[in-house]
């Protein structure tokens, strides 16, 4: 483009000229719109325009930046390239400033303030220091390109710029009288650089100014040469003196961007003659503050002696402000750094007027041993701070040496002050430092602490070498104690360690525990000497130690609670563990000794005991019924021990170490008859017989009692309920031997005698044990027996082993009976156990294993009768959902003998060696029932409850572990077996080739449901197919339910289902997934935008764990199609593409086909195979415009046709047409014209010929 087209180009109408992109289509000029117009173009009214000297001028007004009716002139022009260059100047003031006159906060609103600006010449009304600035002949320049203004020369860049007159006066504090009057004068200029909301700004270096920067950073950064220099003193000076401005546009973007506050300041060079050194300084200045300090940081500059910097400290004696021994090392005062220099005035800038003078040299790869062994500097530096420096009587020197050192591993800030010696070291921030290393370096003596993080570390020293350090622990890694189930924690702790250069080492740990919400425990511990932690507590109760200290439980009475007062405590450690002692003495009670402890498999126990020698249990809270035992059985001298664990060798800890004045025993001890310490709540005493009292006199005389007994009564949470005294004893009856105990319980709140033993007599010539239960009550007797041995008992149809018997009769001759058995009738193998009672048939249970099974089967014949009606497709699969046991295996058919003869020893040795399944090896642990001799058993481990039946087969004995059968409507006691409430099988679930171990709930008149995780399902490879857990690792989750469950969140899993649900990853696409089972197998779906511009509509069906399949429709969004010289195309449509996969174990094969509409024609995509293993269902869009290229590029081999779309619009992106057809299609000049012009391009070509040479 000439000038002359670019004049004829701006047309001016009604009056006014547009400067858009039309005409000034350059990414430039687009750029400069954007950020600085609203992406709007800049319309000139009243406009007027002349070509003089190669340049088009217009001159006119316009609104810009919020300033409406500006007179503007802009100045066009082509460069050397060809390219249009326009600089625009906006006149914001005119050559006089009036009171209204243009500020900056008019264009920039929300532009920040200064803090506590107080100098304004505008009024109190400035919001920032810009607004207070006094100019005149103000403009914004918009241009293009960089360019210094002729006259001014005043550089200008790229963007938008300001240029102004400023009078500087009354900016610059102290520095005012550099100025020659108050209407001095200079010119004041820079860029206003505004950022898109999507530019993101680096952070500002600490200790720099956004002047400093390389890169101009967003906001308004202006300045002035002030030209100005002046003496400091006769040989101090500085000069090139400028002011320099800096002001985010706006307060929202400075609070994204903090680092840069707004500022101004005074920049000059500094000369230093007797250093020959000149540095540039910078003076912050302040509102209405007169004292500025000038500073200027150094790098790479070195001195050669101290007394180089005479100029700015007034003399040459800062070597003798330095420890003696920097000059008894001679190389400490050589090769120094000069890292910063600071000057502060206050009143004027003579040498008078000079506040102090600090100056900061570095000592590099040196070091001080300030401290030999303790304290040694590395890294340096020494800051000099000489107060009133050119003053003889005002003139002082302090000194401060600053730099590293090693302690524990940690570098630590440390610095020395002078003249009055003393070191510091503190941590600025929170450190993971080696407190034992501290401990083993410096305070061997004492015994190390755990390494923890350090909020606030201290180290002093003095000039006496006495060595100390103070620290505080922080949160981040504290020190924990391993003590109680939930570890504690010692916060706000305090560390004081001394090390006097004579005497001992000494120190001492305090801090705080919060044991428990309201109890805040201060601990302290002294050094040296063993670990032990002590505090005193001035109020707690009992449930707060034992929430705090133990996670096992012990059924307690409800209110069972003890409140104590002015206690002590006490940790220390035993062995490798810490222990929680405790000691206090309770009022109207006695005194108390407790202790938590670790137990092992990462319990925490605990144990107390309280002396009631001169009082009695049932005054404590909650065991007020106790006063039945202790009227009816004449109990003294007792002690109360709770406990959560047994340990027979346990001795509560001596209360003497307490050094409480307030405990009276110094210890509490077991009883002999205890056994030591045994789980629960027990109360220790004796018992004198009363030989009045027939059940009494009863057991003494059948027994052979002594006439005083060393008791233990148990009590539990219900103690009018579940509380028993006892006694253990061994005799004989009738040659038979018999261990028993017996004792009392409250039935009916009165005392029952019971007894309960063991007696083993010999039946059918095999040993046999029952547990004997004998209960006299009030109005009756109860008696039971459970049989255990190794010999099966015929009973009708069915064998019945392990018999449990137990008859009660009342006195209104209501019988109730209850059996634990094993049970083999017909085809159904089972062993169970069975309990019920006449007058309340609802207390039963059945538990056991049962033969294979299906779901079906199970919800026909143990659901009951099914309220909701199960839908066919349901049934129909759990039909083919096979329940088997867990495991087996194959032992040789020699072992039938051993069967039969019940050798279980050798059995017990056959599953270890070849199942590698281990039982026990007595007979009075394991059942085994033989069904069939040589062909058929049943063995039950008694000790997991686990039941093996065992097959011949062939040349094996196949055994084989079953499921597991498990009905209890509410927990059940027989004898002494213990069944809890429950109705499920546990099992092996298999369906369609796979399998998974699972409970089977059934709930009775509903149906059956079942939740389980299954392994993970691969099909291929894991990048391939793959379903897994939704969520954590693992394989997906199996839900089934025969009935309505409408609790479930999930609203899939509310109707029956039979679902396979987790995360589907599958050539790359991620989704959640539904898997459901139908009678022909595992289907789903994959629906939805799940790749870029893709939206996938797909079924799949899954054939076991090696097959697997998926076909539907994926429409896919294709935009413009790049053909490089020959332009873009473009196609903006949706195409419809067919997806077909298949997989088995091995391979997996992906094929596509599609179509699209262009041109007024269908074009076919051929069907293709897909690269599996480039996930290219996530990259669609790229496979299909590959292959649309490839179409588009052979319709366009007619160089007609490409010419008829060029013209159509269909393409763009040309430059030069005509040149695209002689050198790429090789068409001759003459016949590319007419083809163009066949198009309707020969106009068009040449302007866009021309346009693109001028871009």
């Amino acid at each position: 483009m000439t000038i002359e087209e670019l004049y004829n180009s701006l047309i001016i109408t009604n009056n006014s000229i547009s400067l858009d992109t039309n005409v000034l289509n350059t990414d430039i000029w687009k750029k400069l719109l954007l950020t600085n117009n609203g992406n709007q173009p800049i319309v000139i009214s009243q406009a007027t325009k002349t070509k003089e000297n190669g340049f088009v001028k217009i001159i006119g007004t316009t609104s810009f930046q919020l300033v409406p009716n500006l007179p503007v002139q802009a100045t066009l022009r082509i460069d050397d390239l060809g390219k249009i260059q326009i600089r625009i100047y906006f006149n914001l003031i005119g050559e006089t400033k009036l009171p209204n006159s243009w500020k900056f906060s008019q264009s920039f609103p929300k532009l920040p303030a200064e803090d506590k600006t107080k100098l304004s010449l505008l009024g109190d009304e400035a919001t920032s220091v810009l607004d207070s600035l006094w100019l005149r002949n103000a403009y914004f320049v918009l241009s293009t390109e960089d360019f210094v203004e002729e006259g001014s020369k005043i550089p200008f860049s790229q963007g938008l710029n300001f240029k102004s007159i400023l009078r500087p006066m009354g900016m610059l504090g102290v520095f005012d009288s550099i100025l020659h009057g108050d209407t001095q004068e200079v010119n004041f200029y820079g860029r206003i650089i505004l950022p898109l909301p999507t530019d993101l700004t680096p952070d500002l270096i600490a200790w720099t100014y956004p002047w400093e920067v390389k890169i101009e950073p967003p906001g308004i950064l202006l300045k002035a040469d002030l030209g100005a220099d002046k003496n400091i003193t006769d040989s101090l000076s500085i000069k090139d003196t400028e002011f320099v401005i800096y002001s985010p546009h706006s307060q929202e973007w400075l609070s994204k961007n903090r680092n840069y506050q707004p500022a101004y300041a005074l920049t000059a060079i500094l000369d230093i003659p007797s250093a020959k050194i000149s540095c540039k300084v910078t003076g912050i200045l302040k509102a209405g503050e007169s004292e500025v300090v000038l500073q200027g940081d150094f790098q790479g500059v070195t001195l050669g002696k101290l007394a180089d910097l005479l100029d700015i400290t007034g003399s040459s004696d800062l070597s003798s402000n330095l420890p003696e021994e920097f000059s008894k090392a001679g190389n400490l005062l050589s090769d120094l750094a000069l890292e910063t220099i600071s000057i502060g005035f206050n009143a004027s800038l003579g040498s008078a007027g000079v506040s102090y003078a600090a100056i900061r040299i570095g000592f590099p790869n040196k070091t001080w041993k300030a401290i030999p062994g303790a304290v040694e500097f590395s890294d340096f530096s020494v800051l000099f701070i000489i107060a009133s420096p050119f003053s003889a009587t005002k003139r002082g020197i302090s000194t401060v040496i600053e730099g590293k050192m090693d302690f524990g591993g940690v570098d630590l800030d440390v610095t020395a002050y002078l003249p009055n010696f003393s070191i510091r070291a503190e941590l600025e921030e929170p450190v993971n430092l080696s407190l034992s290393k501290v401990f083993d370096k410096y305070f061997p003596e004492l015994p190390s602490p755990p390494d923890i993080s350090i909020d606030r570390f201290i180290l002093g020293a003095d000039a006496k070498r006495n060595f100390s350090v103070y620290a505080v622990i922080g949160e981040e890694k504290p020190w924990v104690l391993d003590l109680g189930p939930t570890s504690m924690t010692i916060s706000d702790i305090e560390v004081d360690l001394n090390k006097p250069s004579v005497g001992g080492t000494n120190g001492s740990f305090s801090g705080t525990i919060q044991f428990s919400d309201n109890v805040l425990l201060q601990i302290r511990y002294d050094m040296p000497g063993a670990f032990s932690i002590r505090s005193e507590i001035d109020q707690i109760r009992l449930s707060e130690l034992i929430a705090r200290l133990s996670n096992q439980l012990v059924d307690l009475p409800g209110e069972f609670d003890l409140t104590f007062r002015q206690s002590s405590i006490l940790i220390s450690k035993r062995e490798q563990d810490l222990v929680f002692l405790f000691g206090t003495q309770i009022d109207s009670f006695g005194s108390l000794a407790f202790e938590a402890r670790k137990i092992g498999g990462g319990k925490w126990g605990y144990a107390f005991g309280l002396d009631l020698s001169s009082s009695k249990a049932s005054s404590l809270p909650s065991l007020g019924v106790l006063s039945i035992f202790e009227d009816f059985f004449h109990l003294q001298k007792l002690t109360l021990v709770v406990s959560s664990f047994d340990s027979p060798d346990f001795a509560f800890p001596n209360l003497a170490q307490f050094e409480n004045p307030r405990i009276a025993s110094k210890d509490v001890k077991l009883p002999a008859q205890s056994g030591g310490l045994i789980q629960g709540l027990n109360i220790y005493g004796e018992w004198s017989i009363n030989s009045g009292d027939r059940q009494q006199g009863l057991l003494s005389k059948f027994l052979g009692l002594n006439p005083v007994l060393g008791i233990t009564l148990q009590v539990g949470s219900i103690p009018s309920k579940n509380s028993r005294l006892y006694v253990s004893y061994n005799t004989t009856i009738q040659g038979h031997p018999f261990s028993c105990k017996f004792g009392g319980q409250i039935q009916n709140n009165s005392i029952g005698i019971f007894l309960m033993g063991s007696l083993t007599v010999d039946i059918q010539g095999n040993p046999q044990t029952f547990d004997v239960t004998l209960i006299f009550v009030e109005n009756g007797a109860f008696i039971s027996a459970t049989m255990k041995g190794n010999t099966s008992v015929n009973f009708y149809t069915f064998k019945l082993s392990n018999l449990a018997l137990e008859v009660g009769i009342n006195w209104e001759g209501i019988p109730s009976l209850g059996v634990a058995a094993t049970i083999d009738v017909g085809e159904i193998e089972s062993s169970v156990a069975v309990f019920f009672d006449s007058t309340r048939p609802s207390r039963s249970l059945v538990a056991g294993s049962i033969s294979n099974v299906t779901l079906k089967k199970i919800l026909d014949n143990l659901a009951g009768e099914l309220t909701e009606k199960l839908p066919d497709v349901i049934e129909n699969v759990l039909d083919q959902v096979a329940i088997e046991g867990t495991g087996g295996f194959n032992i040789p058919t020699s072992y039938a003998d051993d069967l039969d003869n019940l050798k279980i020893e050798s059995i017990s040795s056959a599953f270890s060696s070849i199942g590698k399944i281990s039982i026990p090896s007595s007979s009075s642990q394991v059942l085994l029932v033989v069904n069939k001799p040589g062909t058929t058993w049943y063995l039950t481990d008694l000790t997991t409850m686990m039941h093996y039946q065992l097959y011949k087969t062939g040349n094996t004995i196949a055994v084989s572990l079953e499921a597991q059968l498990y009905v209890a409507p509410e927990n059940t006691t027989i004898g002494t077996l213990i069944f809890p409430a429950g109705f499920f099988i546990n099992g092996t679930l298999k369906f369609f080739s796979f399998e998974v171990s699972a409970k089977i709930l059934i709930n009775r008149n509903q149906g059956i449901a079942v939740d389980a995780q299954m392994d993970r399902i691969v099909i291929v490879s894991d990048s391939l197919f793959c379903i897994q857990a939704a969520e954590g690792s693992g394989g997906p989750k199996l839900s089934v339910s025969s009935f309505t469950q409408n609790a479930q969140p999930e609203p899939k899993f509310r109707p029956p289902h039979f679902y396979i649900n987790g995360e589907l990853k599958f050539l790359g696409l991620k989704d959640s997934v539904f898997v459901e089972a139908t009678k022909s197998g595992l289907t789903f779906k994959i629906q939805g935008n799940l790749a870029l511009a893709c939206v996938f509509d797909l079924h799949g069906s899954i054939g076991g764990s090696s097959y697997f399949s998926a076909g539907g429709n994926v429409k896919v969004g294709i935009g413009t199609i790049d053909l490089g010289i020959l332009g873009s195309v473009h196609i903006d449509t949706s195409i419809q593409a067919g997806l077909d996969v298949k997989a088995t174990n091995s391979a997996m094969t992906a094929s596509l086909q599609a179509a699209f509409e262009f041109l007024g024609s269908t074009h076919n995509i051929a069907k293709f195979n897909l690269d599996v293993d480039s996930d290219p269902l996530t990259d669609l869009v790229g496979i299909l415009e590959d292959k649309i290229m490839d179409i588009l590029k052979g319709i366009f081999k007619d160089p007609a046709k490409w010419a008829e779309a060029l013209g159509d619009k269909i393409i763009d992106g040309v430059e030069d047409a005509e040149k695209i057809l002689t050198d790429y299609f090789h068409v001759p000049l003459d016949q590319a014209k007419q083809i163009l012009n066949d198009a309707g391009l020969a106009i068009k070509a040449c302007a866009t010929t021309t346009a693109a040479s001028i871009l």
